[in-house]
């Protein structure tokens, strides 16, 4: 039998880098195209691009701010948000607490049966494209701006290493 993963595009947004790393190895060795680990909503947004993707792990609060917003900014765009949590954190604003979750701290393989269970029991449901979140207008940025400021978060990032 063929997992669910097999070819899904996962980004996964956490501030926790070593579990982040570990789970996104793990969804590629399940056979999923995962990248990240982004650290901030910001870093998602220069990794997600124009890719399309089909689930998104988004940690409920990166460096201490909640991070509802941006998954309304991923819903908004048709984009399947899987919440990842640990124990004190803040809960997700209202509109949001139907979306599913993953509460740490949880082993990777529990956490991919969790993802898989996820899209299987949902496989072309509505549920993964269209939740009823309001749409926030986004900023509109030129492409040379957005460019500038990945290209910036990039060599921050590679500077750290």
């Amino acid at each position: 039998m063929q997992s669910e993963l097999v070819g899904k595009r996962v980004l996964v947004v956490d501030d926790d880098i070593g579990f982040g790393k570990r789970l996104v190895n793990a969804l590629k060795a399940a056979g999923a195209m995962a990248f990240g680990p982004a650290l901030t909503t910001f870093q998602a947004e220069c990794l997600l691009g124009r890719r399309r993707v089909d689930l998104a792990l988004l940690d409920t609060s990166l460096y201490g701010k909640k991070s509802d917003d941006f998954a309304v900014d991923l819903r908004a765009r048709a984009i399947p948000v899987m919440f990842m949590t640990e124990p004190g954190a803040p809960a997700p604003a209202e509109a949001l607490v139907q979306l599913p979750m993953i509460e740490k701290p949880v082993t990777l393989e529990a956490a991919l049966a969790t993802i898989e269970g996820y899209l299987s029991e949902n496989r072309g449901h509505e549920s993964l494209h269209v939740v009823n979140t309001p749409v926030r207008p986004r900023m509109e940025q030129s492409p040379l701006h957005r460019l500038a400021r990945c290209i910036a978060v990039n060599l921050e990032r590679n500077a750290a290493q």
